[in-house]
């Protein structure tokens, strides 16, 4: 199959999700994936803002801020890169032209923050067990990923998990990966 392919079936089957369901996988992924050890001690959490068919981000960022720890979002600057900026309670938002969640103001994250001491929380259409991940198609996450060393979470629902993905050469291997059911990792 090729990864647009995939795509399409994986988004299919993950928007087939029912409401109680979606909100009872959501909160197990949440409960795996935020125990993490190094999302843990991580000093700054860099997180996608979701969208309605993803993993809810939302429950990430307010255990992020609760514990103390400096939260970060993506804020496109063209269709290929966005910058990671700093948000608080305080911030103000808009929808971006994709239709996502979007800081208005906040500082830019200095590349060299995102560390070994940072956690990215990495948005995934479809993964195998080898965590390698298909995105939505446009390589972002692969070049940001590339550009910083921070430990890498894709959070994602078992249903998005196919049998094996062609990883090309620019594509990033996630850390780890957790669902409502397990964690994957290389």
């Amino acid at each position: 199959m090729t990864k647009r392919s995939i795509r399409e079936n994986v988004l299919n089957l993950r928007s087939s999700l029912s409401g109680d369901d979606r909100e009872l996988k959501q909160r197990l992924v949440f409960q795996r994936a935020h125990k993490d050890k190094k999302f843990q001690v991580s000093s700054l959490i860099h997180v996608y803002c979701s969208t309605k068919d993803e993993v809810n981000t939302s429950m990430f960022i307010e255990y992020a801020w609760g514990t103390g720890k400096t939260v970060a979002v993506p804020r496109m600057i063209s269709r290929d890169s966005f910058e990671s900026v700093v948000v608080t309670r305080d911030t103000s938002w808009r929808l971006d032209e994709r239709g996502i969640n979007s800081p208005v103001d906040g500082d830019i994250v200095p590349p060299e923050t995102l560390n070994e001491h940072a956690t990215a929380i990495v948005p995934v259409v479809a993964f195998d067990e080898r965590c390698n991940r298909i995105g939505y198609g446009g390589g972002v996450y692969d070049r940001f990923l590339q550009d910083h060393r921070c430990n890498t979470i894709g959070i994602a629902f078992e249903l998005q998990r196919v049998k094996s993905i062609e990883a090309e050469p620019h594509d990033i291997k996630l850390d780890r990966i957790a669902t409502e059911e397990r964690w994957y990792s290389v």
